[in-house]
């Protein structure tokens, strides 16, 4: 199971939010999982620890956005793929 996750997923988001320091999350359980993707994005099998994340942050006028759920699969203490809210919507659990 990951040690560090929190730390790194906050680090991840500092890179993409536009204001990080105004971010709210919520952090759930990891969970063993796996992902495959569509055959047009390249139909790779991921594998690992799967981290679920609420986020909510403000935008450039200022505002919160909402709330919006993200899944970060990490194996071997690293994040190796970033699942959108989009993607977390067409996935399988792996039990």
């Amino acid at each position: 199971m990951p040690q560090n996750q929190e730390e790194a997923i906050k680090k991840y988001f500092e890179k993409v939010l536009f204001d990080p320091y105004s971010a709210h999350y919520d952090f759930q359980e990891p969970e063993m999982f796996w992902y495959k993707q569509p055959p047009l994005a390249g139909g790779g099998l991921f594998s690992g620890w799967i981290v679920r994340v609420s986020v909510n942050a403000k935008n450039r006028f200022g505002g919160y956005v909402g709330a919006e759920t993200y899944g970060f699969l990490i194996k071997n203490e690293e994040i190796i793929k970033v699942l959108s809210p989009m993607e977390l919507q067409n996935i399988r659990h792996s039990h």
